[in-house]
């Protein structure tokens, strides 16, 4: 990462503005070394000599001023990185004085130590001294900018970054000490949003400043000990700063195994695997196969990650990949999910009052309202959204009323579909299919399922175990007791009368839902939990731990069991009839707090009695989805991750360089402007090293 550090000075007396730049000092270097502020004051002087680099006072000491924060910008993604400070002396001070000499300093002490200086001259290079009388308005202004010219592999993260505010300067409070930290945030070397990681294992950087035959040069550096690393983290006030992804740094190895098939047709591939490459079965080539990442441990804790509280009673839906989410009060607040963080997108024309049922799918929110325009379409079209006009030209309101016991919605393709269960004496399903025109419109089919009444309509997302469908349940045919099952894909249904299957879900149930491919019943009675799997509807509930209460993910990876006030345990549930305890637990969490759990995508959002936080999960394990056999032995070659400190003896130190290149740069002015020369400095970082002399 190459960076510019330069200043400059506008002073403006009497409608009239210099701008002249300044020369860095040595002494800001040393401040830059040890974190502390170097801006919180301008002192000025009256001498007439140009100091040089090893200066540490003005030429001749008038007095200091207090600097106000004007302006700054420490995000690293929005342009140019600078910090404005401000000394604004209006026309009722009062005091008569002079200065042609000014400087950055830390305090307001009689003659301090200055950090820059600044001589005006004219443009022959002439001392000019400028004089503040009574009732004139002075402001003098310096800006210091922080500029990124190129990027490595180590960037700082998104946001108002406190350490960039110390570089600047600035004064942000807390210690002064960088700490680095491993990590498992493992998303791409980018400037993202980035929680604290656990500190538990942080380690304190020593510091080094050294001078060269060009500049100075800053170093941090921390031995983070063995073990492997996936992240590296910067972590400054309490706040991480600056993050590498070290997944990468060691070429990715070639590795094949032979791996047997579960009884689930999954193949478990285990951890660090990036891609895999090819896969076999008796020699030959399976074409097709779906791999999934998935998490088994726990570990950031997010606080506050939607910037507003909702409750565990503030309705919500999420979508059936996690990525988005919507919370209804007397607005609708939707989110989308990226990478550990929330952002807000603009829901404001979608009404929130008499909402009967809400789906989000994909980019499409199909809303269900009580009252009319009882069902409303609206695409999601860069970050906000759009209704579309929706033509029920076969829904007929004289047939079919807008009372309704049960909704549920799933994207097929090209299209959706809306299973309603109506409100009547009969409990008459019905299938809406819904497809766009040209016109951006949608336009609907109505389907009479075969059965003529249902107490259960469901939703089937597309994975690799089935297509996207509509599921019907009932229990009753013409007034007689019977268990059936109808399911409606994108154009084709299916009609089965698998009797015991659904009468295992509906019998004695206290609630049923869908969640991946899993179709599942709570009950009050044993077996409290009964659990059926797509794509052959075999039974693995038995073999289940049950619990007072559960809580699924919507893609059927996880499962958390209550088993009482304080006792709640995390699992994986994607394997038929299992349910694997995370590696690490639940972690530390005040049980008696909680009042709900949701999983969104990457996280694990905890609803407590006073607010909602997440807790991030690291997608760290891969494995390969429904091959055509089960229990058989599979040739698998895949890329892993060759981690920095995952051998034998191997240990990582993290080292972060700064390099400050003493560059003279161009000169400008403003109006009849004394000036001064421009002292630009680069600030390189080399980021991390492994064990030896490794660096990026």
């Amino acid at each position: 990462m190459n960076i510019r550090l330069h200043n400059k000075f506008e002073i403006t007396l009497r409608g009239q503005t210099i701008i002249a730049y300044n020369t860095l000092l040595k002494g800001v270097f040393t401040k830059i070394s040890r974190l502390e502020q170097y801006t919180s004051h301008i002192a000025i002087g009256t001498g007439k000599e140009k100091l040089d680099e090893n200066a540490k006072k003005l030429s001749t000491y008038a007095k200091t001023f207090a600097a106000q924060t004007e302006e700054y910008n420490f995000d690293p993604t929005k342009g140019t990185l600078f910090i404005k400070k401000l000394v604004d002396i209006d026309d009722g001070y009062q005091g008569t004085f002079s200065f042609s000499e000014l400087g950055l300093c830390a305090t307001d002490d009689f003659d301090p130590d200055i950090y820059d200086h600044v001589l005006l001259t004219d443009k022959e290079g002439n001392v000019v001294t400028m004089t503040r009388r009574e009732g004139d308005s002075l402001q003098i202004r310096v800006t210091i900018y922080l500029e990124l010219t190129s990027q490595t592999s180590a960037l700082f993260i998104r946001g108002n970054n406190k350490f960039i505010g110390r570089l600047l300067g600035e004064n942000s409070g807390g210690e002064n000490k960088l700490y680095a930290v491993k990590g498992n945030n493992l998303y791409e070397n980018e400037n993202i949003d980035r929680v604290t990681p656990d500190m538990t294992d942080a380690v304190m950087c020593n510091m080094a400043l050294k001078q060269l035959q060009d500049g100075y040069e800053i170093t941090f550096s921390a031995e983070l000990g063995e073990g492997a690393t996936e992240e590296i983290v910067m972590v400054f006030n309490g706040e991480a700063c600056l993050r590498y992804n070290a997944l990468e740094l060691n070429p990715p190895k070639d590795v094949t195994e032979t791996l047997t098939s579960t009884k689930s047709q999954i193949i478990e591939l285990g951890k660090n695997v990036k891609e895999v490459t090819s896969l076999k079965k008796s020699g030959a080539a399976v074409e097709n196969f779906f791999l999934t990442k998935y998490c088994k441990n726990l570990s950031d804790r997010i606080e506050n990650p939607f910037g507003q509280t909702y409750s565990a009673s503030t309705k919500r839906y999420v979508s059936p990949d996690g990525k988005m989410i919507a919370f209804i009060d007397s607005l609708v607040h939707l989110y989308k999910n990226e990478n550990y963080t929330f952002k807000q997108l603009s829901a404001t024309q979608i009404p929130a009052s008499s909402i009967f049922d809400f789906f989000i799918l994909d980019d499409v929110i199909v809303a269900l309202y009580t009252t009319e325009p009882y069902i409303r379409i609206f695409d999601i079209v860069e970050g906000s959204a759009v209704e579309r006009s929706v033509k029920l030209t076969n829904y007929n309101l004289t047939v079919y009323p807008y009372d309704w016991i049960e909704a549920d919605c799933v994207k097929a393709n090209n299209t959706i579909i809306l299973g309603v269960i109506i409100n009547n004496e009969t409990q008459t399903p019905l299938v809406i299919r819904f497809t766009k025109g040209s016109g951006e419109e949608y336009n609907d089919r109505v389907e009479r399922p075969r059965l003529t009444t249902a107490k259960h309509v469901f939703s089937v997302s597309k994975s690799a175990f089935s297509e996207a469908f509509i599921g019907l349940l009932t229990n009753e045919i013409n007034s007689k007791t019977q268990y059936l099952v109808e399911e409606f894909y994108e154009s084709t249904s299916k009609y089965g009368k698998d009797g015991q299957i659904v009468f295992s879900l509906m019998s004695g149930g206290t609630s049923f839902l869908a969640a991946g491919r899993a179709l599942i019943a709570e009950k009050s009675i044993f077996p409290y939990l009964v659990v059926y799997y797509y794509p052959n509807l075999t039974s693995g509930g038995d073999e289940l731990p049950h619990g007072e209460k559960h809580y699924f993910s919507k893609d059927g990876n996880y499962m958390i069991i209550k088993n009482s006030d304080s006792d709640y345990s995390i699992r994986n549930f994607h394997e038929e009839g299992e349910a694997t305890e995370f590696e690490k637990g639940f972690l530390s969490v005040n049980f008696e707090e909680i009042k709900d759990f949701e999983f969104v995508f990457d996280m694990l959002l905890v609803f407590t009695s006073s607010k909602v936080y997440g807790l991030a999960m690291p997608k760290e394990y891969a494995r390969i989805d429904f091959v055509d056999s089960a229990n058989t032995d599979y040739e698998v070659s895949q890329k892993k991750y060759d981690l920095i400190g995952s051998g034998d003896l191997e240990g990582v130190k993290a080292i972060l360089t700064l390099k400050f290149n003493n560059a003279v740069g161009t000169i400008s002015t403003t109006s009849n402007a004394p000036i001064s020369r421009i002292k630009k400095e680069n600030v390189n970082i080399s980021a991390f090293s492994s064990l030896g002399d490794v660096k990026l």
